[in-house]
């Protein structure tokens, strides 16, 4: 048991944790792994914290520009950086040198804030082929007392970025998982070479501009960056912290400031990511249409992919029935914001597009048909649906979403900007999700829509969108069922039972009506972090929670449909 391997472990404890201090120690030979040469640098992300020699620290980490390094001084390992061994990135040519740079022979730093004389393959890393073999055999016989001297020498400078770069070499910024990191890059410089940014993500580095880069995120951070929101809910700020948290452990603080540059550069990864997902790029002129960027449910019914060619002749008609659950969530609220932020692809996801959706509010916000009052009981929907603060811009979002499954219906979430006022905001969402889940020409017919609140909803709802067909289409020939769900019906009128419990209505089956309520408890997690986001990067960080979410369950639905299909049994 847990409780028998921790009092086992408590014993050893001491040993573990002695053995845990010895490992500061250099190594009792102090010779460098691969050469034998007196090591001074040890890797702290090499398997092993291996030894290594200045010039086999360089080789070695040409390809790994992101571990961390110390180095021996005195009787300890001191933080170091792995620039200050030679280490730099080439771009342009798989790694390798370009062989257009030319480079100025200089021998000193160009700052004040070190006078210390550099050794010629630090300032001219990977130049190995310039420098003739004599030379090069004179190095090797004095490297004993000239790399103790140079590590001595640039511990105590404690350099935070590296020295000057020749040519066209750049003092670069990587943030990585691993942390922040100060590297040298030199940039392809042959005639035909491609712009900066493009050699940048050629090496798998996003750059954080397009003009004259000067830092840049590798592929693996955003792609972390990424697993850890959808999955920990981890908000950018909290994440960049971590990253800080790695760079300085002791002053997180004091490492590079690069949360404004990050912030544009998750949104506009997670973009590309969601495009290359759903099938866009690759030249294709093909334009992004409403809830094209997300995924719907594999399991509901849909002509001409899951469903037989002759369905329209089987006489048991209910089976084909679309049912979708309607619902609002007032935690997910918008602070005022000011509409400067750039929209990548609005109306994409399961957020709606900005500018059908005013002109819908402003089209019926003076029909007599939207409801006013209630005929039931004084539910906080209905009773507080005119309410806003005057600090919010978004006091809720309403949803539809499939009522069996618990997938969000594509472009149906709709902001409301004073609780839920039917005509205003659940129509629209109601309409949205059918237009775009129905199958097109080959449509289904039969529509059964859960909500909480269908004895108010429903009054005059096929009057409303006749009067606004512009903005909520429905097409001909649908037949609407309305419901609500098994938890909320109990705390409504009596007569709202017999008129709207599923159980009463033909074809509903075993269908409770509340699946969106538990899509909200997920969605809660990011609520206070979306509050005060801008309103596109609102909507697109929503879309991509929603989505994952649709995504685990199409994992996971054949296991829950067997289980189902054994308790059915």
């Amino acid at each position: 048991t847990p409780n028998d391997m921790m009092r086992e472990w408590k014993e050893k404890a001491p040993i573990f944790l002695h053995t845990l201090l010895s490992g500061g120690a250099r190594p009792s030979d102090g010779c460098c792994h691969r050469c034998s040469q007196p090591g001074l640098s040890q890797c702290l992300q090499c398997f092993g914290h291996l030894l290594f020699c200045t010039e086999c620290c360089r080789d070695a980490h040409m390809s790994h520009p992101f571990h961390w390094v110390e180095i021996w001084k005195d009787d300890h390992f001191s933080t170091s950086w792995l620039w200050q061994v030679g280490v730099c990135i080439h771009l342009g040519h798989g790694g390798g040198q370009c062989p257009g740079n030319t480079y100025l022979r200089t021998t000193t730093t160009s700052g004040d804030q070190v006078g210390l004389q550099l050794p010629e393959f630090l300032l001219y890393p990977g130049d190995d082929e310039e420098r003739d073999g004599d030379e090069h055999e004179i190095w090797e016989d004095e490297e004993d007392d000239s790399v103790t001297e140079l590590h001595h020498l640039l511990a105590d400078a404690e350099l935070t970025s590296p020295p000057s770069t020749k040519g066209n070499g750049r003092n670069f910024t990587i943030v990585d998982v691993s942390g922040i990191h100060e590297v040298v890059v030199h940039f392809c410089n042959c005639g035909k070479c491609q712009l900066e940014f493009l050699q940048l993500l050629d090496l798998l580095i996003y750059p954080g501009s397009i003009k004259c880069p000067r830092m840049g995120f590798t592929f693996q951070v955003l792609d972390n960056f990424h697993i850890h929101n959808l999955e920990c809910k981890t908000n950018a700020w909290e994440y960049y912290q971590t990253i800080q948290q790695a760079t300085k452990p002791w002053f997180p603080h004091l490492a590079q400031d690069r949360y404004r540059e990050f912030m544009c550069v998750v949104c506009q990864w997670r973009y590309l990511k969601v495009m290359k997902w759903h099938s866009f790029g690759h030249g294709l002129a093909r334009v992004i249409g409403p809830g094209d960027l997300v995924l719907w449910c594999a399991a509901c019914l849909q002509p001409g992919i899951n469903l037989p060619s002759d369905w329209k002749e089987d006489q048991k008609s209910y089976l084909y029935t679309r049912i979708i659950n309607l619902d609002g969530n007032m935690k997910a609220e918008q602070m005022v914001q000011k509409p400067i932020d750039v929209p990548l692809a609005e109306g994409g996801g399961f957020m709606v597009g900005d500018q059908d959706y005013k002109a819908s509010i402003k089209a019926s916000i003076d029909d007599p048909l939207v409801f006013q009052g209630g005929t039931c009981h004084n539910h906080q929907a209905v009773t507080q649906g005119n309410m806003g603060l005057k600090n919010l811009q978004v006091t809720s979002i309403g949803a539809a979403a499939c009522g069996r499954h618990g997938a969000f219906c594509p472009h149906s979430v709709v902001n409301f900007q004073k609780g839920e006022r039917f005509t205003m905001n659940m129509d629209y969402a109601f309409t949205q999700s059918l237009l775009h889940t129905m199958g097109g020409a080959d449509a289904l017919c039969l529509v059964m829509s859960l909500y909480n609140i269908n004895c108010q909803f429903a009054i005059n709802l096929l009057r409303r969108i006749a009067q606004n067909q512009q903005y909520l289409p429905l097409a001909k020939g649908i037949t609407i069922h309305h419901g609500i769900g098994l938890f909320h019906v109990h705390s409504h009128q009596d007569l709202c039972t017999p008129r709207y419990l599923p159980n009463y209505i033909p074809g509903a089956g075993q269908v409770d009506g509340e699946v969106i309520e538990t899509l909200w408890s997920n969605l809660n997690w990011i609520t206070s972090s979306c509050r005060a986001m801008w309103n596109n990067h609102r909507a697109e960080t929503f879309d991509i929670h929603m989505n994952k979410n649709i995504r685990k369950k199409m994992l996971n639905i054949s296991e829950c449909h067997f289980r189902s299909w054994r308790m059915g049994g």
